[in-house]
């Protein structure tokens, strides 16, 4: 598995350039999805932790994974349908509307914008912190993108594919959105994670993000990504609001310093043409 680090904003869009060189990336070939943690913690999807964290307390059994897993979708489509414009066709799609909107599942998100991953990787971070956020790079060949039809079911997959949703939320749009699906062993009674899985584990990178997030948000900002772009509603746009006001931490991340007397302005990397 390929890794490296990095330290500067600007220096993110040139490693990222960089990974693509080194797969010989091809459209006709294969798929780079790209997925933005603010911890460094396994590739596994949120109903595999609810699940470790259920079977670590003894509040269910080994044959009841895939049981609870149904009746919590099963429950999510009854209560669901009044609250959304159009159903989904499919299980896949409603599976990534649930996923969209907080439902433990057995998805996992990804992107095809690799700015939107390093959106995610820091936007909960404290500002001001050395913490260090992860950027999962995908190289997903096209033989295992699965169609999200009705002849398959998400829960009886053979093995961890990848597919692209259906829109059926405004979100999947703006993020550009893409999920792998995580096969539950039914002889070990659990979801591997994808930096564990063989068939996986090469198609990997990890790009250390070792930047402060404050920095990194207002890089992203100035560069058209904020959560009014990747939220597209009004919670989205308040708290893009909140982060460009005139008196946003942001903004004072990047206050210049004061000058001593007759200290010259320091030099611009910009020049002027006539």
């Amino acid at each position: 598995m390929l890794t490296t680090n990095c330290s500067r904003p600007h220096e993110f869009l040139p490693l990222i350039d960089a990974f693509y060189q080194k797969v010989r990336y091809s459209p006709s070939r294969e798929i780079i999805l790209f997925r933005g943690q603010n911890v460094d913690k396994p590739l596994l999807p949120k109903y595999a932790r609810f699940i470790g964290w259920l079977l670590q307390h003894d509040l269910i059994k080994n044959d009841e994974i895939l049981a609870v897993e149904r009746d919590r979708f099963l429950e999510f489509k009854r209560r669901a349908g009044w609250l959304i414009e159009k159903a989904p066709d499919t299980d896949w799609d409603w599976l990534g509307l649930a996923q969209h909107h907080g439902l433990d599942t057995r998805l996992l998100d990804w992107t095809e914008n690799p700015l939107f991953a390093l959106y995610f990787a820091c936007e909960n971070c404290e500002f001001g912190s050395d913490h260090s956020s992860i950027v999962w790079i995908l190289k997903v060949p096209r033989s295992d993108i699965v169609l999200p039809t009705a002849t398959i079911s998400p829960f009886s997959v053979e093995r961890t594919k990848v597919f692209r949703p259906t829109i059926v939320s405004p979100r999947m749009t703006a993020q550009a959105g893409w999920f792998s699906v995580h096969k539950l062993m039914q002889k070990e009674k659990k979801f591997v994670p994808l930096d564990k899985n063989r068939r996986y584990k090469d198609s990997l990178a990890k790009l250390e993000i070792r930047m402060e997030p404050g920095k990194v948000m207002t890089f992203l900002m100035r560069v058209g990504v904020n959560s009014s772009l990747l939220f597209p509603d009004l919670d989205g746009l308040c708290k893009h609001i909140n982060h460009t006001s005139e008196f946003s931490i942001s903004d004072w991340e990047f206050m210049s310093m004061p000058r001593a007397i007759d200290e010259n302005e320091p030099e611009s990397p910009w020049t002027e043409v006539s």
